[in-house]
């Protein structure tokens, strides 16, 4: 009985397993056709920019192959899960929170309370990451395989009950996080759209054919709104899905597509920026509107001075004049 048991449980490792490498290749074919399509693009900006622009472009581009090729090589497994730890997913997706981080600083003025804000966030996002990354690798059961496979290795079996309540904290803290930034990114977008009714340099585009909702959908896909709604949309869904389905198929979850997303919303963000910034005509972004904003405050309020001033002279005048 006890040799029918762990014979399913192996069966049922090879059709995870089997499932999992299936998984990965439809995410992988999508973050190598982006990155042909945006070739050019990151050869220019990568040649034209900063050191750090160009570790940021590539970070968020190719680490994604190197988080995957770990998570299927598992040739042992204190190897496989001390570095699925440490180098994984905790590590990359906090890496593209502080893209978006700083993306959101900019866009709020470069805020002091935002940024602490931003940062306790994503700091927050990592700790708890990594401590259940960590709790979920610890209680992970290992089982040899049995003489005579041409396998290396182990085998994962499925998460208990206790290790699915460790996961469950990274989950909901980065569920948290992208929900967020992406609320904070749809603020930003709403001012933006009450703005332009009242300013008619919003709509001074180089094609003047260009209707006032493409203009809108330019800004929501160049200036970031876009990425931030796919994360926290795949966040939200694998989320689910990862708590809802049984024990047994919680291996399944294309991990695979979370990474991809991360990879093409953090690299993405950076391209469009920095293309729009080279670019001297074209639509007002959300940072030229918050400028435009500013100094239309600056000078309403330097015209109610100078009326002020004025009436204030002009009585003096008159007073000057009844006393003469």
């Amino acid at each position: 009985m006890a040799s029918s048991s762990a014979l399913q449980e192996l069966f049922d490792a090879m059709e995870i397993s089997k499932s999992a490498s299936y998984l990965l290749l439809p995410p992988t074919i999508v973050t190598l056709y982006d990155m042909f399509l945006r070739s050019s693009e990151e050869g220019t900006t990568q040649s034209s920019e900063g050191i750090v622009l160009c570790c940021k472009i590539l970070w968020a581009r190719l680490s994604n192959f190197p988080l995957q090729l770990i998570r299927q090589a598992r040739c042992t497994c204190v190897s496989f899960t001390w570095i699925s730890t440490l180098a994984g997913p905790a590590i990359f997706t906090t890496t593209i929170n502080i893209i978006l981080s700083l993306r959101l600083y900019a866009l709020y003025s470069q805020s002091r309370i935002v940024a602490a804000l931003l940062s306790t966030l994503v700091f927050a996002e990592f700790v708890l990451e990594t401590y259940s990354c960590i709790a979920a690798s610890v209680g992970t059961t290992r089982l040899d395989p049995p003489l005579g496979l041409p396998w290396t290795g182990c085998l994962f079996v499925p998460q208990t009950s206790s290790g699915a309540r460790d996961t469950l904290l990274a989950w909901v803290s980065c569920l948290v996080v992208s929900m967020t930034f992406f609320l904070l990114m749809v603020y930003k977008f709403i001012i933006m759209i009450a703005w332009r009714k009242n300013d008619s340099r919003f709509i001074q585009t180089s094609n003047n054919d260009q209707s006032p909702a493409a203009t809108l959908l330019d800004i929501f896909v160049r200036d970031g709104t876009l990425y931030f709604f796919l994360i926290f949309c795949t966040v939200l869904l694998t989320t689910v899905f990862n708590n809802v389905t049984p024990l047994k198929q919680n291996v399944m979850v294309p991990f695979s597509w979370m990474i991809a997303i991360y990879s093409l919303a953090g690299s993405g963000l950076i391209l469009n920026l920095r293309t729009a910034a080279r670019t001297t005509e074209g639509i007002l972004s959300f940072s030229t509107a918050t400028t435009h904003m500013s100094e239309l405050r600056v000078a309403h309020s330097e015209t109610i001075n100078s009326t002020t001033i004025g009436s204030s002279a002009v009585d003096f005048e008159l007073e000057t004049y009844s006393s003469e």
